[in-house]
């Protein structure tokens, strides 16, 4: 036993020299090459390390007893972490994502994004499934990982200035560091699928989802930094009270972890079913841009026809579908108000008054591209 503790220990000391080679001689010695071609030599070169690693120590199935739990705990953490996010870009704005079907980006970007990670995390589960009589040498591959990460974002990143460096290492450096050494702990302690679990959303999410909230740098670092303390903490209260008290292990979880994703998701339908004085809506036009455009949201304040002013965004019903236009002017006959509209793409009023009957608010502010599900799936029952 002691002699296969030693050869193994050999083994992994020689895959991490390999790793630390493959980082001088891509990034340090080849900056002149591709950066396409730079980043598949690495995967390429990565990926022997890993069968030279699969050969020489094997691989053990992934049987903790708390990866089930775990797993779980890891998906709801971020679908928790997803909904604040998108909340969040209610109010800060939306940006497009990389997702693409143009063969050549997918090839330049996820492809390439996803390969790396399962080679990073295959190999970081091999060695510390087979020598867990040290946690150095997985603390020595995750310095590699976050070595590796750190220079692949330096490759395109702007560093003219002290501001823009200080910006990278907070927003960029420290939410990778805080990144590997999560997957570190969860590869060490519990397993390879929570650690993929967890790190394929994160590295991916801009290339699978279209619009990705406009957080800013630092809101994103913090929360980048603090969705992996989040885990590491649910994960060690699992392990530490699993054995003493199931009960309470089930109170811990859902006391993190349920009762925020509740609360969102009610927060939600509220807004959207608009049961109080606050809606969300979607547009379903480009009639307003450059304030909103279609696939926009806006959320809109219920309030009666006497409190609306001119350049008011007013909304109201007609024809059974709801409009957002600027007001233009306002005029009262007979007791009642009465609205001239106009969009702000359009080149005149809109060729119709607008009573109080029809008002229903006036709109306070608008998030970028979260509308578009609600209006794909208008048009899909419109046409059928």
């Amino acid at each position: 036993m002691l002699a296969r503790i030693k050869k193994n220990e050999r083994v992994i000391l020689w895959l991490c020299l390999a790793f630390s080679l493959v980082l001088l001689a891509f990034f340090g010695l080849g900056w002149n090459l591709d950066q396409t071609l730079r980043n598949y030599l690495v995967i390429a070169a990565l990926g022997i390390i890993l069968v030279f690693a699969w050969q020489k120590l094997g691989y053990r199935k992934d049987r903790h007893f708390l990866r089930g739990n775990i797993s779980r705990s890891i998906i709801v953490t971020l679908i928790s972490y997803a909904i604040v996010a998108y909340l969040l870009g209610l109010f800060l704005g939306f940006n497009r994502g990389y997702i693409s079907t143009d063969i050549s980006k997918l090839i330049v970007g996820f492809i390439p994004t996803l390969v790396l990670a399962i080679i990073l995390e295959l190999t970081r589960y091999v060695i510390s499934s087979s020598y867990q009589h040290s946690r150095w040498y997985v603390v020595f591959f995750t310095t590699l990982s976050s070595l590796l990460y750190i220079l692949i974002e330096l490759n395109v990143a702007r560093l003219e200035s002290s501001e823009l460096r200080f910006v990278f290492i907070c927003s960029t450096v420290m939410p990778i560091i805080a990144r590997e050494a999560l997957c570190g702990f969860l590869a060490f302690k519990i397993g390879l699928l929570p650690t993929l679990l967890f790190k394929l959303p994160l590295v991916l999410y801009p290339y699978i989802l279209p619009i990705v909230p406009d957080l800013g740098d630092y809101i994103h670092a913090v929360a980048n930094i603090i969705l992996p303390f989040v885990i590491y903490v649910v994960t060690n209260n699992s392990l530490r009270y699993y054995e003493k008290d199931k009960k309470q292990l089930r109170s811990i979880n859902y006391r993190i972890i349920t009762i925020p994703v509740l609360m969102i998701g009610i927060v939600l339908t509220i807004l959207v079913s608009g049961i109080f004085s606050l809606q969300l809506i979607a547009v379903g036009s480009d009639s307003m841009r450059p304030v909103f455009s279609r696939g926009d949201a806006v959320l809109f304040e219920k309030v009666s026809a006497s409190e609306i002013a001119k350049d008011d965004i007013l909304v109201f019903r007609r024809e059974g579908v709801i409009v957002t236009h600027r007001v233009v002017s306002i005029e009262s006959r007979s007791g009642m108000l009465y609205f001239t509209t106009r969009g702000d793409a359009n080149d005149s009023n809109d060729n119709f008054e607008t009573s109080s009957e029809q008002v229903l608010g006036r709109v306070i502010m608008a998030g970028k591209y979260i509308g578009y599900p609600t209006v794909w799936l208008n048009e899909i029952f419109n046409q059928g």
